[in-house]
């Protein structure tokens, strides 16, 4: 019984501590113009700060997530859920202004499903 909990839980142990391949995103002028449509005063340069965000952060437990595999309203309950627990581990690094800039690309990339 002992060698069935030890094995299990160095198997779950590593499933946690390798990282997953990072899913390739896109900070193009199309997918942009989708978000400076939905949001007023949305820049290409905060776009593209929302994009390296969501790189340099939202990897960093798990592997990242196609944006464009979530819609608007999940986006809306994982960036702000996330958020805390990057907060948490990375020591506050997340301000409302920075979640806001990745919850804002997120949303801008789900759009791409829509128009396929």
């Amino acid at each position: 019984m002992k060698k069935i909990s030890i094995t299990t839980l160095v198997l779950i142990f590593a499933a946690c501590a390798s990282k997953k391949q990072p899913v390739a995103t896109s900070n193009s002028q199309a997918d942009f113009d989708r978000g400076a449509a939905k949001f007023t005063g949305y820049t290409f340069d905060l776009f593209t700060q929302g994009h390296t965000l969501y790189q340099q952060h939202c990897g960093n437990c798990h592997g990242l997530k196609n944006p464009a595999s979530r819609n608007e309203a999940q986006w809306k309950r994982i960036v702000p859920e996330m958020a805390v627990k990057v907060n948490k581990k990375e020591n506050n690094v997340l301000t409302a202004d920075k979640e806001e800039l990745i919850l804002k690309y997120c949303v801008t990339m789900s759009l791409s499903r829509e128009v396929k």
